[in-house]
């Protein structure tokens, strides 16, 4: 299968939709009202994308494969009814989570999701709304944060930090902290999606390569 073809297409596409970058101040409010409807729709996007190639999905060894027939990503896309672009990001993200496996220790496996094996993470949190764990799966990693974690995350942002460095200072050494993209909008745009969530706690998830989905618990 041709993993990669038209892929200086689908880094233009990711770049515009997710714009890659970090506001120095307050972004407008409709600015943010775009933000909380792409993620919206990236997260819909992403689960119904995980839905229906997690059947497809196998693990020899330490490693998954993709086993559904297909001469091209096209033609694999079409066959699971997901867009081409949506189809690319997971099928490279579950080649790079093969390679983190390779190159990085293993981490506790506590699940099967459809036959796709998880690791799971979870620390002791204050009394807090939501919860607070990481889930790591082939295509990436979901982390939930509760709503005190939500709002350090937040405070973090705005004042002009990172979002995997925020991440690692809440969930210390645990692996799925590195390799977390920018947000469009910081931490104005994570305050807004967990206020649309009446305040309960976020969900970011990363797939192994893309940008990272924020939407609320």
């Amino acid at each position: 299968m041709a993993l990669y073809e038209m892929e200086s297409e689908l880094e233009e596409e990711l770049a515009q939709e997710f714009e890659l970058r970090t506001p120095q101040a307050r972004p407008s409010a409709a600015y943010l009202r775009e933000q909380i409807r792409r993620h919206g729709q990236a997260h819909t996007r992403l689960r119904q994308a995980v839905q229906a190639m997690k059947k497809h999905v196998v693990k020899r060894g330490q490693t998954y494969h993709f086993t559904l027939p297909a001469q091209t990503t096209s033609d694999a896309a079409s066959k699971l009814g997901l867009g081409h672009s949506t189809f690319v990001i997971l099928h490279r993200a579950l080649k790079a989570g093969n390679h983190r496996v390779r190159t990085r220790p293993a981490v506790r496996e506590s699940e099967f999701d459809g036959g796709a094996l998880l690791s799971e993470f979870e620390w002791e949190a204050e009394s807090c709304a939501g919860v607070s764990m990481v889930k790591s799966s082939w295509w990436g990693t979901r982390t939930w944060l509760n709503e005190c974690d939500t709002k350090s995350l937040v405070a973090f942002l705005k004042g002009g930090g990172a979002l995997g460095t925020g991440i690692c200072a809440i969930i210390a050494k645990h692996p799925a902290c590195a390799g977390f993209g920018i947000i469009a909008g910081g931490g104005f745009a994570i305050e807004a999606i967990d206020d649309l969530g009446s305040n309960n706690g976020i969900v970011i998830s990363q797939p192994w390569v893309g940008p990272p989905i924020v939407w609320h618990q």
